[in-house]
């Protein structure tokens, strides 16, 4: 069992530690928002436009080089509904946190941000059967449906100079 100084000393460490987490995640809310076209917490976007595409990731090859199986996916393309169409720019490997009703509850998954086109937010679902929330989206995601997202983040990204 520890003493009274060990677990005083780890409360003091674990204090400390939890503030230099808290203030980092305040600057990383305030640089999102504070950009161009950002904002914090989750905005309201439309569905406005639905394809379905051959995953092309997903492409496999049987012994003889042949394509075997593609997966697809369907491209969900969201327009924001509050009057303000300006949106940040797109950083390859940002991703989304899209916030909708699933029946009675209230869920949310990340989304890999595939673009930002003429001030709409285009994410891609893949057709997995076995997911329950992406099923549901596929299933129920028609034009017009509403949903929230979180403004683009993640520093997983693409070096420009990389990009195709």
């Amino acid at each position: 069992e520890a003493s009274d100084d060990v677990l005083s000393a780890w409360r003091k460490a674990y204090d400390h530690i939890a503030s230099l987490f808290i203030e980092t995640e305040k600057k990383l809310s305030a640089e999102v928002r504070d950009q161009p076209g950002g904002w914090e917490g989750f905005r309201k976007f439309t569905i406005v436009d639905r394809v379905e595409e051959a995953d092309a990731n997903s492409m496999t090859t049987d012994s003889d080089d042949e394509l075997d199986e593609t997966e697809t996916k369907s491209v969900f393309t969201l327009e924001p509904v509050d009057g303000n169409k300006t949106l940040p720019a797109h950083k390859f490997g940002q991703y989304v946190c899209i916030r909708y009703q699933m029946g009675d509850v209230t869920t949310h998954r990340n989304y890999t941000l595939q673009s930002i086109t003429d001030n709409k937010l285009v994410i891609a679902v893949k057709h997995m059967d076995e997911a329950p929330t992406s099923k549901y989206m596929l299933e129920n995601w028609k034009l017009g449906f509403g949903v929230e997202t979180s403004p683009p983040v993640g520093t997983f990204l693409l070096l420009e100079s990389l990009a195709v």
